[in-house]
């Protein structure tokens, strides 16, 4: 921001963090509150999770060790959020730390020269020893955003229903299908509890299915993508989805399948806690993502934590992602907190996770020969963001498959052409 809003800026800063903004019209920074605690030193926090259980735990952490230090929260909505911080750092200006989802939005927020690079600060820390590459996200030498916590999805099912019609947990695609067969026959249960509203997350979702027949984002003209496609919308002609799947969230979905109607879900870490809390009445097991012709595969998720490029803080900035984000402690109080997986080795191979009920899989899906990479296009939001109009589309019975997979990889190549054509 420009320094000719004066005043105005102050409250206009106030009033947005005093409603805990969502952020929409105001751009907040941590500067007009510093004079209002002296002696004491304010960042501001943006981030486009909202207000996530983990922070209370993780600001408490920073606080014992840090305690003149203030810490000011902003929520940014997640299709906001890369242009939001792009157009405050076009002023120069911008958070202290930023939390983010780079599978999101990190091609067009490192091209926005949003980040600060914080790799004279990491060649010190302790927890550099810890740090899988896979949780570093840098761009030209320097190291921009670290992984705060892991987020893969899995496959989930009900051990019950299984034993009913003497089944095993299947472990490949084709033996999902077989099951889901037997099951729905019955008339008594539905196959499969899935999401495929028109968001970015029910596109992680259909992107599972493709990514076990060898398909990403990057060959999504593959002869393969047609049968995805094909199976997927075969199961809603089926009924081994909810009727009503083209409508329902990721969230909603995974509350389906715990109702105990459902042989399978696909549903990630963070539902760990969602189910300690349901104490459903049946038996649930977990695996990896079954396989196709391509294997057992999945891309994480999950939220990163970095440094503004800005900042007029830059050392508090740093002693708050460390202290509370990268610490063993921090960590811990996360996976807790939201059933994410740790970055930190030490902290996802300690007994307090991998003790955890149903935690086995989404641990064992963080090993280099289960993860495909994103890819590195400014329109990767816009790609993700098409792909899941157009699976809502034929699940909604809009499209048929056919159409539906040459729509998808008509509006996904135009996206990466439009972002320079990279992948």
């Amino acid at each position: 921001m420009s320094s000719r809003i004066g005043t105005k800026r102050t409250l206009v800063a106030a009033l947005c963090l005093a409603l805990v903004t969502m952020l929409s019209g105001c751009v907040v920074t941590s500067y007009a509150f510093d004079g209002a605690h002296p002696g004491k030193t304010t960042i501001t926090l943006w981030s486009d999770v909202g207000v996530d259980p983990s922070f209370v735990q993780l600001d408490k952490i920073f606080h014992e060790k840090y305690p003149n230090i203030i810490v000011r929260h902003a929520a940014v909505d997640m299709n906001n959020f890369g242009p939001k911080l792009v157009a405050a750092a076009g002023e120069k200006d911008g958070p202290d730390v930023i939390i983010g989802n780079p599978v999101v939005d990190f091609p067009l927020t490192a091209a926005g020269k949003v980040y600060a690079d914080v790799s004279k600060y990491w060649a010190k820390s302790p927890a550099r020893k810890e740090y899988p590459e896979a949780g570093l996200w840098k761009q030209n030498g320097k190291l921009l955003e670290f992984m705060w916590r892991f987020a893969d999805l899995g496959f989930w099912y009900n051990k019950t229903i299984l034993d009913e019609f003497h089944l095993k947990p299947p472990t490949t695609v084709a033996e999902v299908n077989q099951d889901m067969a037997i099951v729905t026959k019955s008339g008594k249960y539905k196959g499969i509890a899935l999401s495929g509203d028109a968001t970015v997350q029910s596109t992680w979702i259909f992107m599972m299915w493709l990514l076990a027949q060898g398909v990403n984002y990057c060959n999504i003209d593959s002869p393969q993508t047609p049968g995805v496609f094909s199976m997927i919308d075969g199961w809603r002609k089926k009924g081994y989805l909810p009727p009503d799947v083209s409508t329902l969230n990721m969230n909603d979905a995974f509350m389906r399948f715990l109702t105990g109607q459902y042989a399978f879900a696909e549903g990630g870490s963070w539902e760990l806690p969602t189910v300690a809390e349901a104490d459903p009445k049946f038996q649930i097991g977990t695996s990896v993502m079954p396989a196709g012709k391509g294997g057992s595969h999945v891309s994480f998720a999950g939220e990163s934590i970095a440094m503004g490029a800005f900042s007029k803080h830059k050392d508090a900035a740093w002693k708050y992602i460390e202290t509370a984000f990268l610490s063993n402690a921090g960590e811990l109080a996360t996976f807790k907190a939201s059933g994410q997986i740790p970055p930190r080795k030490d902290t996802r191979t300690s007994k307090a996770v991998t003790d955890t009920k149903y935690s086995g899989p989404f641990i064992t899906e963080l090993q280099p020969k289960y993860l495909k990479p994103w890819p590195n296009n400014t329109k990767t939001l816009d790609a993700q963001t098409d792909l899941g109009v157009v699976q809502s589309n034929m699940l909604a019975g809009a499209y048929g498959s056919a159409k539906a997979a040459k729509e998808a990889v008509k509006r996904v190549k135009q996206d990466f052409k439009e972002g320079g054509g990279g992948c």
